[in-house]
């Protein structure tokens, strides 16, 4: 092979590397812009998680009451109906 095609050859692979080398560059820009968005989405998701946390806490904590409402309620309602058996229309549509 001649010295001039071995250039040109060297030349082009040169090129190509060259090409390759910038989008390479290009998709380690865009993988640092990622990994920047997902550490703050990290770091939003470390502050959330103890205020999830103290929700679920409170949740836990009201249920038992919510709970105790509710049976209260219903007591309340059966009353009414056996006082008044015609209001039992009138509570199924409060509901």
């Amino acid at each position: 092979m001649d010295d001039s095609k071995v250039a040109i050859l060297i030349e082009d692979l040169l090129s190509k590397f060259q090409v390759f080398g910038e989008g390479q560059d290009d998709l380690r820009n865009k993988m640092e812009r990622l990994e920047q968005k997902v550490d703050g989405l990290t770091e939003d998701m470390n502050i959330i998680k103890p205020t999830v946390r103290g929700i679920i806490e409170d949740m836990d904590f009201i249920k038992p009451t919510l709970n105790k409402i509710v049976n209260r309620l219903d007591n309340i309602e059966g009353e009414i109906i056996k006082i008044n058996p015609e209001s039992r229309t009138v509570l199924k549509q409060i509901k």
